[in-house]
């Protein structure tokens, strides 16, 4: 569709320029200069903006992580009339980095997306996307927040925000799973419960909609349904256990206090990226059920590495 539009843009300017052989060295001079800004600002321009938005998701599929953020962050400052796309890819990015950032960074980095989405809502109010970032970028920032009183008022921005988004789009399944892990940020899981069945109803075959009801069914106790649901969401098209879902379900699992679920979750996640973290997490685990042995190995392991602990994790580890 891109290509199709500055095609006809091209030859509205070709067909404009036959029409004005014969027009005043002024004139010739004035379309010029408009045909090399037009060229500048409706091809060249976005070309750039698009190669630099495919370099920065492939760092971040890389996990060079801040080279992505910042590349992106500096693309978003560049106007031109791929602003929208650029901002939402940015989402993309750093929906894929979050974890990865120095604290200071990721929240810095994320109040900039919300800024940029929130004009972007201004220009293009109709478009649901845009909402529906901006509602999963406010939960963030309610995470990040070290100050209960912004973190409050960021998920009230949330919930507003996603009212909004299924106001103009009630069938689209993504608001519904955004939303319902806004009310699990929020501890509100029966109301997140609710808005999974609600994805669900909506088409059977959309994985997240049972991981969200999965979430919510672990941090209330309900494990057995919890893992029912996930098997759900296994089998559906195109599902894919990211490193961010994992995160999440890590984080339900340690709420709940089921070491042994949380085991095999920390294992998937050591495979993903070899953070040693994760293995301060299983040794921590198997100490919570009892099996002194592998708490000691995955100690040693974190012991022998290079990674920089604290000196209160350190001295749990060396109590082995």
């Amino acid at each position: 569709a891109m290509h199709l539009a500055n095609m006809e843009k091209r030859s509205w300017l070709l067909s404009f320029l036959y029409r004005s052989k014969s027009a005043s060295p002024i004139t010739a001079v004035a379309f010029t200069v408009f045909l090399l800004w037009f060229a500048w600002a409706a091809v060249v321009q976005p070309v750039l903006v698009n190669a630099k938005v495919k370099l920065a998701k492939d760092e971040a599929e890389a996990r060079f992580c801040r080279q992505a953020t910042a590349r992106m962050a500096d693309t978003v400052q560049s106007s031109t009339w791929l602003d929208q796309y650029a901002h939402l890819k940015y989402v993309e990015v750093l929906g894929n980095c979050i974890s990865e950032l120095p604290a200071t960074e990721r929240v810095a980095r994320t109040k900039q997306l919300y800024e940029l989405l929130q004009d972007t809502a201004k220009l293009r109010p109709m478009f649901t996307r845009t909402w529906t970032s901006m509602g999963t970028t406010a939960v963030s920032l309610a995470e990040e927040s070290a100050d209960p009183q912004s973190a409050t008022q960021y998920i009230q921005e949330a919930e507003a925000v996603f009212q909004k988004a299924v106001e103009l789009s009630p069938k689209r399944q993504e608001i519904w799973v955004e939303w319902a892990k806004k009310d699990i940020v929020q501890g509100e899981y029966e109301k997140a419960k609710e808005k999974a069945q609600i994805c669900i109803e909506l088409n059977q075959e959309f994985g997240d909609c049972y991981w969200a009801m999965a979430l919510a069914n672990i941090y209330l106790g309900e494990f057995q349904e919890g893992e029912r649901q996930l098997s759900l969401a296994r089998e559906k098209p195109y599902w894919r256990e990211s490193k961010e879902y994992l995160l999440l379900l890590a984080d339900a699992y340690a709420a709940a206090k089921n070491y042994d679920a949380l085991i095999p979750v920390y294992e998937k996640l050591f495979a993903i990226d070899q953070d040693m973290q994760y293995r301060v997490g299983l040794a921590a685990a198997y100490k919570e059920i009892g099996d002194i042995t592998k708490a000691r190995q995955e100690a040693s392991q974190v012991l022998k590495s290079d990674l920089k602990l604290p000196f209160e994790i350190e001295q749990f580890l060396k109590s082995f």
